[in-house]
């Protein structure tokens, strides 16, 4: 979600380390918003707390006029249900919006007003890119 350089801070040569990561490290669409810049970087969208402590996050960044990346990240040690309001992310309340999801590399449909993500496991997250 941030706009950095990407910068692998392993040894390449440790093949387990890489096959572990390479789910992330070589997934495409993640590394094109991790290096789209719109002139906007990352951002905190929503903490959402479940009794004292923070249960998730949504994280956002701009990737064009009508796109954006939606980042939820389960900071839990139980499964939660995420919400993704488009409001937050600049979109009308009618707007109709198209969420796709990066990790699955699938369409998911077009959503109005706000899209559940389902069970995020503990420590888990997902990954979306929002249009209209």
């Amino acid at each position: 979600i941030v706009s950095s350089p990407l910068i692998l801070g392993h040894d390449m040569l440790d093949d387990a380390v890489t096959a572990r990561i390479w789910d992330i490290i070589g997934n495409e669409e993640a590394v094109a918003v991790n290096q789209a810049w719109a002139g906007h970087p990352g951002r905190l969208v929503a903490n959402v707390t479940r009794g004292p402590a923070v249960s998730y996050q949504v994280w956002g960044k701009v990737l064009s006029l009508s796109s954006q990346a939606a980042f939820v990240i389960n900071n839990d040690s139980d499964d939660v249900a995420g919400t993704i309001e488009f409001a937050q992310f600049g979109f009308a309340p009618t707007d109709s919006v198209a969420v796709r999801d990066v990790w699955n590399h699938t369409d998911i449909g077009t959503f109005t007003g706000t899209f559940q993500t389902g069970p995020v496991a503990s420590h888990d997250s997902r990954f979306y890119i929002l249009s209209k």
